[in-house]
């Protein structure tokens, strides 16, 4: 590939694409939990970007809704090998701190096109901590509220001396 072809793939819109069957090592560069505006159900999105081979920097995303068996078993079994730790999470606010903490992780992953769904599994991850810095978990006050997760949450615009 020249290097022209080169950058010319590195600008282009990766959002569609779809890796084709296969094993990948990737990084895990973003990620949440949510529940949807429209239907209310809970859902995790995953945004993998392929390192090394030919396809290294393409994107893709997985996602999947979690209000169903299936869905949560896949779901809970992929972000455990990632370092979600389930004995933490009390709500949707929980999962979604917890995929944030656990971005930058690279793992070997399988691919495989089922119809309209892609659908990724977790084989390995590499060992280690992920390089992005993360924020812990704020502890829950006894009144129930969770304080702010970081100095810069904690503080308003009266507070800043200049």
């Amino acid at each position: 590939m020249s290097l022209g072809e080169e950058f010319k793939r590195a600008m282009a819109e990766e959002e569609d694409w779809n890796p084709p069957d296969g094993g990948y090592t990737v990084k895990l560069i973003d990620g949440g939990a949510f529940t949807g505006r429209t239907d209310g159900k809970r859902y995790v999105k995953l945004r993998w970007q392929v390192i090394g081979t030919d396809n290294a920097g393409r994107q893709f995303e997985d996602f999947k809704g979690i209000d169903n068996p299936v869905g949560k078993r896949i779901t809970g079994e992929k972000l455990t090998l990632l370092g979600v730790d389930f004995g933490r999470i009390d709500d949707i606010e929980d999962l979604d701190h917890a995929i944030f903490n656990v971005i930058g992780t690279e793992a070997e992953i399988t691919t495989v096109q089922d119809g309209r769904w892609l659908n990724v599994t977790v084989q390995s991850v590499k060992a280690g901590t992920p390089d992005i810095p993360t924020d812990p978990a704020p502890a829950k006050a006894a009144n129930g509220s969770t304080p702010p997760g970081s100095f810069a949450a904690a503080i308003d615009d009266d507070t800043i001396p200049f």
